[in-house]
């Protein structure tokens, strides 16, 4: 089964895409970038996907840095 990490500000998004997502993939969520970045340096993803629009760091930031990682 893929892993998929989520990365939302908005806690009502998360829960939506994970329950639309949890019986074809094992979800992991994040509220922001640095909890994501923890995640991800903890786990391997198939997939990461990404709000855009999101305050202090928005979804092309984390992207970027994210190669970094």
């Amino acid at each position: 089964m893929n892993n998929i990490l989520i990365l939302d500000d908005d806690k009502a998004q998360l829960e939506h895409l994970s329950t639309l997502l949890k019986d074809e993939f094992l979800i992991s969520t994040a509220n922001n970038s640095i909890a994501a970045h923890a995640l991800i340096n903890d786990t391997k993803f198939d997939a990461i996907i990404v709000d855009v629009h999101m305050p202090i760091v928005n979804g092309f930031d984390f992207i970027k840095s994210s190669l970094h990682v």
